[in-house]
C-alpha cells in the first residue's frame, strides 16, 4: 500500500440543484451537515460517517471545479472519488516518483457552524491526478487540516442506519486494463473476481465490473449501457439495521429495489446518478 494513503475519503456526488438533492437525500433518511461554502466557489452538502462521508457538490455557473469529471449538460452523477491522506505533499512526492504525474498542491477552505454559533474554517489540501489515471472519473487525495470541523458529533448518526462506504464500483469494458491503472494509484494488488477486478485501498474497496457483470448483480437497477466509457456506476453503503434503512426510504417516499443477496438499491434516477446499494 501506497504510503500515506489511507483508504477512501468520500464519493463526490455532482448535482444540478443543490437544494433538491439535499430534500432528496433528507428523505433517504440521511442527516445532511449544513450547506457549505468553498473558497474555490463550489458549494456541497456532507453524509457524514465513521471515517467516510457522501458529498453532494454543486458548481455555479462561471465557476471552474477541480478534480471534477465534467458531465453532458443537466446530468448528474458521480463525478470523483476523493481518497484518504495524512501528508498530501508527501504523498504527491510518492505519485511523482511512481510516474503518475500529479497536480500540484492545492488548499483551500470552507466556514463551518460549530457549537454555540461560532464559526471556524474547515481546511483541506489536496493533490489530484490526471484523468487518464484513473478510468471511470477524476480521483485526488485530500487531507483533513482541522478533521473535527467536519466529523463532528450527531453528523455521523442517520435514520436509515447508514455506517460508512462499503465499496464503490466502476463500470467498464475492460476491467483488467482499469484495474492496473487503479492499482498503481494504491501501489496494490489487484484481486481477480467474478466479472471484473477489486482494488484493496486499505478501506472500502474500489471494484471495477463489466458491464455485465454489473447488471447482472443489479437486475431492475439501470446500469450503465453496455459498450460505454468506464463510469462511476455505484456506490455501496453498510447499514446498521436493514430494515431500518428500507423503512427510512419507504417513508420518504423512494422505490428500494430489492436485490438477489438481500441488499437494497435505488436507482440513479432517485439518486440523482448514482445507484447506491444499502447493504
Amino acid at each position: 500500500m501506497r504510503k500515506n494513503l489511507l483508504g477512501l475519503d468520500h464519493a463526490v456526488v455532482r448535482v444540478d440543484d443543490l437544494d433538491r438533492a439535499a430534500d432528496d437525500f433528507t428523505r433517504m433518511g440521511f442527516t445532511l451537515a449544513p450547506r457549505g461554502r468553498h473558497s474555490l466557489g463550489t458549494e456541497n452538502h456532507c453524509l457524514m460517517f465513521g471515517f467516510d462521508y457522501l458529498e453532494l457538490l454543486w458548481v455555479p455557473p462561471g465557476v471552474t471545479a477541480p478534480f471534477y469529471a465534467a458531465l453532458a449538460e443537466g446530468a448528474e452523477g458521480m463525478t470523483a472519488l476523493a481518497l484518504k491522506t495524512d501528508d498530501a505533499a508527501g504523498l504527491r512526492t510518492a505519485w511523482e516518483q511512481a510516474g503518475l504525474e500529479p497536480e500540484p498542491l492545492l488548499d483551500f477552505s470552507r466556514p463551518v457552524a460549530i457549537e454555540g454559533g461560532a464559526r471556524r474554517d474547515a481546511k483541506f489540501r489536496a493533490v489530484a491526478l490526471p484523468a487518464a489515471r484513473t478510468p471511470g472519473g477524476r480521483a485526488f487525495a485530500c487531507q483533513h487540516v482541522t478533521p473535527e470541523l467536519v466529523w463532528q458529533p450527531g453528523r455521523r448518526r442517520h435514520p436509515n442506519t447508514v455506517t460508512g462506504i462499503n465499496k464503490v464500483v466502476i463500470a467498464t469494458g475492460d476491467p483488467a486494463a482499469a484495474g492496473l491503472l487503479w492499482g498503481r494509484v494504491f501501489d496494490a494488488p489487484r484481486h481477480p473476481i467474478p466479472g471484473g477486478i477489486a482494488i484493496n485501498t486499505g478501506a472500502a474497496p474500489v471494484v471495477l465490473l463489466t458491464h455485465a457483470a454489473l447488471a447482472a448483480q443489479l437486475p431492475g437497477v439501470g446500469a450503465p449501457p453496455t459498450g460505454g466509457p468506464a463510469v462511476f456506476a455505484a456506490v455501496y453503503l453498510s447499514t446498521g439495521d436493514l430494515a431500518l434503512a428500507q423503512a427510512a426510504l419507504r417513508a420518504g417516499g423512494l422505490h428500494p429495489v430489492p436485490l438477489p443477496d438481500g441488499s437494497l438499491a435505488l436507482m440513479p434516477e432517485e439518486a440523482h446518478g448514482i445507484a447506491l446499494i444499502f447493504k
